[in-house]
């Protein structure tokens, strides 16, 4: 599976005029598309998104089941689904979500922003999807450093290349994983929008 290229992510609350004047700008560098044009609780105003730029739009890590999917696909809103196996109820429900999307022509760019152990699951689902066309892949571009997992995919050539090993491929390191316990997390950041309202993180 390739790797993540570079392509625009702009993100806006609503379809605006601004908004559609900032894609028509971007179009003669053809950028490879327009991740979560607009944000993903009124998949309806993605038509809007469409009359404004020819630019290929995705849409959908937020996405949990292929329940939510299914106005985005049944409609067409874009040309990309992004489903992430830790977000939308694992292998099963990511390959529901493909064949849902399969029968409509969209093909898939798997969203993924795990460690080893979710990587490791994102690349099997990639593996045996034929409708997915590339995965996020940030480990690539850094020394990507695994801890109680490990490893991360190696990547020839702009491919990610299978785990070995039995399961998903990846090793549980338990003495050190024991040597840590679990620890209650703080708050998560907070964002808000331009007018002070909430957004999630």
């Amino acid at each position: 599976m390739s790797a993540k290229p570079e392509w625009i992510a702009e993100a806006s609350s609503k379809p605006s005029p601004e908004a559609g004047s900032r894609w028509r700008r971007a179009e003669p560098y053809h950028p490879f598309l327009i991740e979560d044009p607009i944000r993903h609780e009124n998949p309806e105003a993605l038509a809007q998104v469409r009359a404004m730029t020819p630019i290929p739009l995705a849409i959908g890590e937020r996405f949990h089941s292929k329940w939510e999917f299914r106005e985005t696909i049944v409609n067409r809103y874009v040309d990309y689904l992004r489903p992430d196996v830790c977000h939308c109820g694992g292998l099963s429900e990511m390959k529901k979500i493909a064949a849902f999307g399969e029968a409509f022509y969209l093909s898939l760019i798997l969203h993924n922003n795990a460690g080893p152990l979710g990587t490791a699951a994102t690349l099997h689902a990639a593996l045996s999807i034929p409708n997915v066309e590339m995965i996020e892949a940030p480990w690539v571009n850094d020394e990507a450093k695994t801890d109680v997992v490990s490893p991360y995919p190696k990547v020839e050539n702009g491919f990610a290349l299978p785990l070995e090993g039995p399961g998903l491929g990846v090793a549980f390191d338990e003495a050190l994983a024991r040597s840590r316990p679990f620890k209650k997390p703080g708050l998560t950041p907070r964002l808000n929008a331009p007018d002070g309202s909430v957004r999630d993180y």
